[in-house]
């Protein structure tokens, strides 16, 4: 059905546009300026078909079944360095209105010049689009799509094939302007470089990449189901970028590089794995906008190769398995020989938690670029296990498993500042050649209705745990199955010397755009700094600056002005620094300031219920819920100043939907996935 109402579309754009110009078949390979090469296929009646280079007024049909002329596969253009416009009034170069090439192989290029491919620039505003369908294979070509008319996507590419790489060259890309819009179903697509750095609109359908680089930039709004993306046969690797601010629904998408992995990206949702079979190089994963990170969801599992540097920053949630199948000193910091200077029962810190080559303090303030810095939170409601040679480094672990699902750890595992299990269970079995499984340097949390259980392995040996903090159980009582802290078979809890610190005071006050915070404390003995870290949920925090401490004092008052963009409520911690590199967090306090606009509509994908939150909203708030062909599934009326309400989508069949937002002159609209 929706490919019947794509042909639909694609006839009413063709026939619009022939009132202005001819159709004109491409029929042999002598080049596109040999007007032999060319003959009209809507020709009137009476009349002699015309034989002449097409003009932008033209549309240029490429199949090799039309009206039983045979194309011979081969090349379109006559010089490499010659550019197409589609949909351009621009005189220079090869040129016209729309392109449809099906059921035939070619290539845009020269067949005397072996190192690359010619441009084809597609322009919506004048009418134009490329249409590439019915088993094409364009070998060779550089598409950039500028947009420019919304009614119309610029390039199509249905159940056919495009690019062809070699390790020497560069074939092939596909990029996208601000505007531009691409619709790509059932294909396999090959280049160095797939996507944009700003803006645009994809639509992506069971499609198949290869690239050295995939993008989807700033302010985009893309739709990625059921894809595999891969680096290309040049074993370069593949980055894998997603912009600021960029809206990404996605569904069962794999991500498989077989060397260098870079995924760069800040608030992205992937819903599929992404493995990495077989990593001779490096694996980055870092916050695209570091200054506002938001959290990455990864709903599926991280899978990798042998790397042999792994870094990671920012706040990844996951809700399968995190396994690492490279060397014992992955993050290594350029000094094997380090050990930490915290110490518990007499050993090192890192030493006892089974961490190798880890940097020097509890807070790793000198690993390799800045990137080991990154919370981690299991969600979802199946079990997840870690695995990572030579014990496994986090800088914050959150458990938000549902019901009584469970996260495990092969190895060590280490957590440089704070523990939180929220809900499901930390299940710890012990290594019978570490002291301690898990070592947590800042506070252990377990909410009501989360657990922390010590397990024993059939040797007897059960496992111990380590914590600089305070452990504090909020559960009346423990449950090896799923809540509390059940320790049954007498595990060893180890607490070790907290800092030397007490904080008297924290405190915010909002005035003039900004947030004045203030602190005082009494009793410091070689502390070195304190770090203000703001969140915009509780949940995900970012370091703003640090304010050098007095050091050692009795009393002493501190101050810090926020000066960033501020939301509805603002968030604040502090993290206290000692000189030895031990550190412990404030609590956290919230700051109000004047709301902003803002329409939030989650979880994304759906089950039963898609709930919305308005901020700032004064007038009746019209809703609307289209299907993926346009139809309206829903309707409802918000009165003046709802600040939140719910959709029930339990009765809706699975697949992707738009739920659009009017309220006085505010038009709003958005893309969400009903599982």
């Amino acid at each position: 059905m929706k490919s019947v109402f794509i042909a639909i579309v694609c006839l009413n754009v063709c026939a619009c546009l022939h009132a202005q110009g001819v159709t004109l078949l491409y029929k042999n390979n002598l080049g596109w300026n040999d007007p032999l090469s060319w003959i009209q296929i809507n020709t009137p009646t009476g009349q002699t078909p015309l034989q002449r280079v097409p003009t932008e007024l033209d549309d240029v049909v490429i199949n090799s079944s039309l009206s039983g002329i045979y194309i011979f596969p081969g090349f379109i253009a006559d010089a490499i360095n010659t550019d197409f416009f589609v949909g351009s009034n621009n005189t220079v170069g090869y040129r016209c209105r729309s392109m449809h090439i099906s059921n035939t192989d070619l290539s845009f290029d020269s067949p005397t010049y072996i190192d690359g491919a010619a441009t084809l620039n597609v322009y919506t505003a004048n009418g134009g689009y490329v249409i590439i369908d019915s088993g094409a294979n364009v070998h060779r070509g550089h598409f950039l799509l500028h947009g420019g008319n919304p009614a119309i996507t610029d390039l199509q590419i249905l159940h056919s094939s495009y690019g062809t790489l070699f390790s020497h060259a560069r074939w092939s890309s596909l990029s996208w302007d601000v505007g531009g819009r691409a619709r790509l179903i059932g294909s396999t697509l090959s280049g160095t470089n797939m996507g944009s750095t700003s803006g645009g609109n994809i639509f992506i359908d069971s499609c198949i990449f290869n690239a050295q680089v995939f993008t989807l930039g700033d302010n985009s709004i893309d739709t990625i189901l059921h894809c595999l993306i891969q680096d290309d046969i040049t074993n370069l690797g593949l980055t894998f970028l997603i912009g600021r601010n960029a809206e990404v629904v996605s569904d069962s998408v794999q991500i498989e590089p077989t060397e260098n992995l870079s995924f760069t990206t800040s608030g992205s949702v992937i819903n599929g794995n992404i493995i990495s079979h077989y990593i001779p190089g490096n694996m980055f994963f870092q916050q695209e906008d570091t200054a506002h990170p938001l959290p990455n969801i990864l709903n599926g599992s991280l899978v990798t190769g042998e790397a042999e540097y792994y870094s990671f920053m920012g706040d990844l949630k996951i809700s399968g398995d995190f396994i690492c199948n490279g060397s014992v000193d992955a993050f290594n910091d350029g000094q094997s020989s380090d050990t930490a200077e915290v110490y518990v029962n007499g050993q090192p810190i890192f030493e006892v938690g089974g961490i190798l080559n880890f940097a020097k303090s509890v807070y790793v303030s000198n690993c390799a670029q800045g990137y080991c810095h990154y919370k981690l939170e299991f969600f979802g409601n199946k079990n997840s296990n870690i695995h990572w040679p030579g014990g496994f480094p986090v800088d914050t672990l959150i458990i938000n498993k549902s019901g009584c699902a469970k996260v495990t750890c092969d190895n060590s595992l280490y957590v440089a500042g704070a523990t939180r299990i929220v809900s499901g269970q930390l299940a710890l079995d012990p290594n019978d050649s570490l002291p301690y499984k898990f070592v947590c340097a800042g506070n252990v949390d377990i909410a009501q209705g989360g657990g922390l259980f010590l397990r024993r392995d059939a040797a007897g040996v059960v496992a111990n745990i380590a914590v600089g903090g305070t452990l504090t159980d909020h559960n009346a009582v423990a449950d090896s199955t799923c809540a509390g802290l059940s320790n049954p078979y007498g595990g060893t809890i180890t607490f070790y010397s907290p800092l030397p610190l007490t904080l008297l005071d924290f405190k915010g006050r909002y005035a003039g755009k900004e947030v004045t915070l203030n602190w005082s404390t009494e009793a410091e003995i070689n502390t070195k700094y304190f770090t203000i870290e703001k969140s915009l949920d509780q949940v995900s925090f970012v370091a703003l600056a640090n304010v050098k401490a007095a050091g050692n004092t009795l009393a002493h008052i501190y101050s810090y002005t926020d000066k960033s963009s501020l939301s509805s409520i603002n968030y604040y911690r502090l993290k206290m620094a000692d000189a030895d590199g031990r550190f412990t967090y404030s609590r956290i306090i919230a700051v109000k300031a004047p709301a902003n606009n803002a329409i939030v509509i989650f979880p994304n994908p759906a089950r039963d219920k898609l709930f919305i939150r308005l901020a700032g909203i004064t007038q009746q708030t019209a809703i609307t819920i289209n299907d993926a062909k346009g139809r309206c599934i829903k309707k409802l009326q918000l009165s003046a100043g709802t600040i939140q309400t719910s959709v029930n989508t339990a009765g809706l069949v699975a697949g992707v939907y738009s739920i659009s937002f009017l309220s006085g002159t505010l038009k709003y609209t958005r893309q969400f996935i009903k599982q």
